[in-house]
């Protein structure tokens, strides 16, 4: 499983190399005339490897769970822990699970790009490689992360990018969209409305809508949960539940 996780971060790294600049550009520790902007809330079904402008050292496990409401669907929950081994710069392994049984290896990397001088507009990369057990298929992302705070409590965040989910000799690339809008209900609530689209082909694409509520219980924990809709097939819409339990270690 090391040697498996080892191969996802390298493909992951490599897909950040091919990245136009990616990991060349200047991240968030190399410009000093900037302050350390408040970290922007970030999606729960899709989340990042670390809040943009991670510190070094950073270090947080937790776990997602989703579960249709869909007759016979199973229960889907997924550990991970994310590490900043550099200021703006970030890894990622998760283990996704159907029921009891392990279905990919999941590893991504994050980089942080140098936010606006006020703080207001923050933006980086993420990139992702995941490797199906049932067939030994490979799927990558890569993705365009930007979030923008028009005001003190309400916060727009989107990844844009594309996944090759396949690399043979069919090669499927299809367009990815993460849209969420956050309000700051108080020091320790905020509420979203997070929308995920994989567009391409009917058997491919996927949608859903997640209202959420993130809620920090103590200076380590974070619960959040949501319910929503997700397409189940072509122009079928049934309930989704999801829920994320998030401890941080540093």
């Amino acid at each position: 499983m090391v040697a498996v996780l080892r191969s996802l971060i390298g493909r992951a790294a490599l897909v950040g190399l091919l990245l136009p600049g990616a990991l060349t550009t200047e991240v968030i520790a190399q410009e000093s005339a900037h302050a350390h902007p408040k970290p922007m809330p970030e999606p729960m079904i899709f989340d990042l490897v670390r809040p943009l402008g991670a510190k070094r050292g950073e270090l947080e496990i937790n776990t997602l769970v989703q579960q249709s409401t869909q007759r016979g669907a199973p229960l889907a929950w997924a550990p991970e822990i994310e590490w900043a081994f550099r200021d703006g710069l970030a890894i990622e392994a998760e283990l996704p699970f159907e029921n009891g049984q392990l279905k990919t290896y999941k590893a991504a990397l994050q980089g942080t790009l140098t936010p606006s001088a006020s703080g207001r507009f923050q933006h980086g990369w993420q990139v992702i490689a995941q490797l199906v057990r049932a067939d030994d298929s490979w799927r990558a992302d890569a993705l365009y992360l930007a979030g923008f705070r028009p005001s003190a409590r309400v916060t727009l965040f989107s990844m844009t990018g594309a996944r090759r989910s396949a690399f043979g000799e069919d090669i499927v690339v299809q367009p990815v969209q993460n849209t969420s809008l956050f309000y700051e209900a108080s020091p320790r609530i905020i509420l979203g409305v997070e929308t995920n689209l994989v567009l391409g082909a009917a058997d491919r694409r996927q949608r859903l809508i997640m209202p959420q509520l993130q809620a920090a219980l103590a200076n380590k924990y974070l619960v959040e949960f949501g319910v929503g809709a997700e397409e189940r097939a072509p122009g079928r819409w049934g309930t989704a539940l999801g829920a994320r339990v998030v401890l941080q270690l540093h």
